[in-house]
């Protein structure tokens, strides 16, 4: 992934999630300067960074995906989702977006 991709793509998801520099950087554990220089495009995330961040977007949108704000999850529902996360977190992110992919595709297959 580009540089500018990346952060482009963190400040998306910053504004989406309506989370301050400070805020993100306290949830990966880098310093706010950090956050700003990766979102402009003008530092390269560590790759152990990169995956902490693509984790915690998966995280996210299992987490949407899978509950509501009118109810908590089933127990049932919560172990599928752990052990989802757990297997996507193996794989590199080209394969856990191809992934992803698949998984939405049959979801609106099925909700058709």
């Amino acid at each position: 992934m580009r540089l500018v991709d990346f952060g482009r793509k963190m400040k998306s998801y910053r504004k989406k999630h309506k989370l301050t520099q400070e805020k993100l950087a306290e949830k990966l554990s880098v310093q706010t300067k950090h956050i700003s220089l990766l979102e402009n495009g003008h530092r390269n995330p560590s790759p152990e960074l990169q995956k902490k961040f693509e984790d915690m977007m998966i995280a996210d949108e299992l987490e949407s995906e899978l509950s509501s704000p009118n109810r908590p999850l089933t127990e049932e529902e919560l172990i599928v989702q752990l052990r989802l996360f757990h297997k996507l977190s193996r794989l590199n992110s080209s394969q856990r977006e191809k992934i992803l992919d698949i998984i939405y595709k049959m979801l609106d297959v099925m909700e058709n």
